[in-house]
């Protein structure tokens, strides 16, 4: 199981954990997985591995994170 730092969420307190996604760019994540799943890897075997949820869908502050793109800038 991969390890993660933990860390909070400068809007609710939450704790959060980072990866970077395959753009380069840091995303959160909720610190614990929603569920495990089942997933075949290209070596044909089965890995049961966790399931995290983007902090954005559940955090109550996640609006004043969101750059303001009503202007064509993000």
């Amino acid at each position: 199981m991969i390890k993660h730092r933990k860390s909070k969420c400068k809007g609710c307190g939450a704790s959060i954990i980072w990866a970077t996604t395959s753009s380069g760019k840091r995303m959160p994540f909720d610190a614990e997985p929603k569920a495990k799943e089942w997933f075949i890897g290209l070596e044909k075997q089965a890995h049961y591995i966790p399931v995290y949820t983007p902090h954005w869908v559940t955090c109550p502050k996640a609006k004043d994170f969101r750059k303001d793109t009503s202007n064509g800038k993000a």
